[in-house]
């Protein structure tokens, strides 16, 4: 599917999974394996050394409206017995049972985040549960960022970018679903799947990125495009 599968530079080395929707299924970076889990077309959850970050999405966009981490395992629930903690590893097939926790151990305090987002569903900022900004970002046109403050109290990674867009701190990389796309220099860094049916240039984003998106990685479309939908 013409995924990016691993890179390796100063940082380390890194691979990743895909499903076959091409959707990012886990990433290994240095041995750490962080495994994804969606719901449909966006990110549900993520999941590393036992640290689950939860994503909540605008319905039917690729809009990030919210997120909190918990430390609990996943469980999976069965008429005849209580639920039971289990955890995915891409190595294995395909669940790790996981011990319970001690008795009168308590799940540390999520911590929540609010997305503030541009005229684009573009996330400029993100608030604590008291309304604090604890992230503040400036872009550039292509998406590179001029200007960005993270607070101390953030303990969270803010991971979205451009609608549909996921960045990858070991490779500076956007994560675009079909593609990734690199915010230096405006353009995916592979050709696009449809080839000529998403357009001319095969690597191109969009032709303006103040009203066009691209969430999927396939095909621009209008930023406009759900109010148009919703109005007829």
């Amino acid at each position: 599917m013409n995924q990016l599968i691993k890179i390796e530079n100063r940082n380390g080395s890194t691979e990743y999974r895909y499903d076959p929707l091409g959707r990012r299924t886990a990433k290994i970076r240095n041995g750490e394996i962080t495994v994804y889990h969606w719901q449909e077309d966006t990110l549900a959850i993520e999941s590393t050394n036992g640290q689950n970050t939860h994503y909540l999405f605008e319905p039917g966009t690729f809009e990030p409206l919210a997120q909190f981490q918990t430390t609990s395992p996943i469980g999976i629930e069965r008429e005849d017995k209580p639920a039971e903690p289990y955890s995915y590893d891409p190595e294995t097939d395909p669940l790790l049972k996981i011990p319970p926790e001690p008795q009168g151990q308590s799940e540390v305090q999520p911590e929540l985040v609010y997305y503030q987002l541009d005229h684009l569903g573009t996330p400029i900022a993100a608030h604590n549960a008291k309304g604090e900004a604890v992230w503040t970002v400036e872009y550039e046109a292509w998406g590179r960022i001029r200007n960005e403050t993270v607070s101390d109290d953030l303990k969270a990674n803010i991971p979205f970018r451009f609608q549909g867009q996921y960045y990858d701190e070991e490779s500076g990389l956007h994560y675009n679903r079909f593609r990734y796309y690199d915010p230096e220099i405006g353009r995916f860094v592979s050709q696009d799947p449809i080839w000529l049916k998403g357009g001319g240039n095969l690597y191109a984003y969009v032709v303006n990125p103040t009203l066009w998106i691209d969430p999927l990685g396939l095909d621009h479309r209008s930023v406009f495009w759900k109010a148009e939908t919703f109005a007829k």
